[in-house]
């Protein structure tokens, strides 16, 4: 087995800073209000529009030096769970979501792995 060379030409310089693109949200509700989780609520926020069905997502680019942790984010999914939706695009179809700072992304992640292997 032969292991392969690195390059030694360095990185280009668009490569130098590592840059991360981020959506805000606005915050709908506080633990305090929510009794049974004591969660935070979110809202995406979406860019001002005079015609609404032209309004898109906010966002930012941030050098990856200004970011903490990530955020763990949960839909809000009402009273009613659309069964279409999938762990890839519930971040994208759902516009309220719980900030869950009970856990982190890595642990979610484990969980919901050991989760389908067992069904």
């Amino acid at each position: 087995m032969t292991r392969s060379h690195r390059s030694q030409e360095p990185p280009p310089p668009f490569l130098a800073q590592p840059l991360l693109y981020v959506q805000p949200f606005h915050i709908i509700t506080t633990p305090e209000s929510q009794l049974d989780t004591h969660l935070w609520m979110l809202e995406r926020v979406y860019s001002p529009s005079l015609r609404p069905t032209l309004a898109c997502h906010v966002g930012f680019i941030l050098p990856l030096t200004e970011v903490c942790h990530s955020a763990d984010l949960v839909p809000a999914f009402g009273k009613e769970v659309d069964c279409t939706v999938t762990l890839a695009t519930s971040q994208e179809v759902y516009q309220r979501f719980y900030l869950n700072y009970y856990t982190n992304k890595e642990a979610f992640d484990t969980l919901y792995e050991y989760r389908s292997v067992q069904i």
